[in-house]
C-alpha cells in the first residue's frame, strides 16, 4: 500500500501557489499535498498538534519571513512535539531546515517564470503611483502566484535546477523522498527442492 501523500503546510494561497507550481512533480506522484492556512501562526499551529493525532506521519512546512533568515522545517512525528514550535533543530526534526526569504527566489530559478516575472514587474512600475512603492514587492508576489500554476502546467517547473542551486530545497527533497516514496519490496528468494525438505 502506498504511503498517504506528505502535508506540506503553506502560510497562504499565493504561498500555496508557489508551493504546488515547484513541487508538482511530487504532488503529481501523489506523495506530497500542499495545504494553506491564513498565516504562519495558523500554520504552526497545525503543524504542533499534528504529532498528537498523527504520530505515526511526518509533515513539513515552509515559512517565510521576509528576512535574509527565514525558517522553513520537515518535521518527523513519530514522537509528540513538546514545547513551542520553533525553530528545527537537526537532531529532533530528522533534517535541516531550509531557508528562502521569500519563495519568489526559488520560483525564478526557472526561465519562463523568470520572464513572467519580469513583465509583471515591469508592468507593475508604469501603474504603481510613487507613494506606493514600497508595496510593490508584495503585488509583484502576488502577481506571480497567480499566473505560476499555470505556466508549469504545460511544462513543468524545473525542479531539478533548483535543487541544484539551493541546498534547503535538495534538502526538502530529500525528506520528501525519505518519508514517503515507497520502500523497495524485497526480491523474493528462489526456492529450491532442499528447502522444502
Amino acid at each position: 500500500m502506498a504511503n498517504p501523500p506528505l502535508p506540506l503546510l503553506a502560510t497562504g494561497l499565493s504561498q500555496q501557489s508557489y508551493l504546488e507550481a515547484i513541487f508538482q512533480s511530487f504532488i503529481k506522484d501523489g506523495v506530497l499535498q500542499v495545504y494553506s492556512y491564513h498565516g504562519q501562526d495558523a500554520a504552526l499551529a497545525i503543524a504542533e498538534t499534528f504529532p498528537y493525532k498523527r504520530p505515526d506521519r511526518h509533515i513539513a512546512v515552509v515559512l517565510e519571513t521576509e528576512t535574509d533568515n527565514p525558517i522553513g522545517f520537515g518535521r518527523s512525528t513519530k514522537r509528540p512535539a513538546t514545547g513551542s514550535f520553533g525553530p528545527a533543530q537537526p537532531e529532533s526534526f530528522g533534517t535541516s531546515p531550509w531557508r528562502s526569504p521569500d519563495l519568489t527566489e526559488w520560483a525564478l530559478v526557472d526561465d519562463r517564470i523568470r520572464q513572467e516575472y519580469e513583465r509583471i514587474r515591469q508592468d507593475t512600475a508604469t501603474k504603481v503611483p510613487p507613494e506606493q512603492h514600497e508595496k510593490t514587492k508584495l503585488w509583484n508576489y502576488v502577481g506571480l502566484s497567480a499566473r505560476i500554476l499555470s505556466l508549469v502546467e504545460a511544462q513543468p517547473f524545473d525542479l531539478d535546477s533548483l535543487k541544484q542551486k539551493s541546498r534547503q530545497v535538495r534538502e526538502l527533497c530529500t525528506f520528501i523522498e525519505k518519508t514517503l516514496l515507497p520502500k523497495p519490496k524485497p526480491k523474493p528468494v528462489p526456492v529450491t527442492a532442499a528447502d522444502w525438505f
